[in-house]
């Protein structure tokens, strides 16, 4: 799947097996889907779709998580949310990640993480 870029927006459409109506989702805006049936509800889908991208940046541009990315059951791998993972505060070097994994902090995957966490803040500041 391509990269996630503000400009470019990827859509999914599928036939409803129960109402007949165009499913309309993207692999970008993980949760969001819409209904349409006939043509001036698909280009409400479209617009409504343009809106959402458009949040999902301003969500990515301030380093803040795409609300509707709680919502679905899917792990976007191309995402790597930093300030989403959280220390346990049992006295051991180790982190819980988005998904609800926990990790040691000697793992290259939290040493990752934690370096990318400082280049945000390196940015930031």
């Amino acid at each position: 799947m391509p990269a996630f870029h503000p400009s470019r927006l990827l859509l999914a459409f599928e036939r409803s097996t129960t109402t007949g109506a165009l499913l309309v989702s993207s692999p970008h805006l993980p949760g969001w889907k819409v209904s349409a049936r006939g043509p001036v509800a698909l280009a409400d889908a479209l617009d409504r779709a343009w809106r959402e991208q458009a949040v999902r940046a301003y969500a990515d541009r301030h380093g803040e998580p795409y609300d509707l990315e709680a919502l679905a059951d899917v792990e976007v791998p191309y995402r790597h949310r930093t300030r989403t993972w959280t220390p346990l505060d049992d006295g051991t070097d180790r982190w819980r990640a988005p998904g609800g994994q926990v990790w040691r902090g000697d793992s290259a995957t939290v040493q990752r993480m934690k370096a990318k966490r400082q280049q945000q803040e390196a940015r930031s500041a």
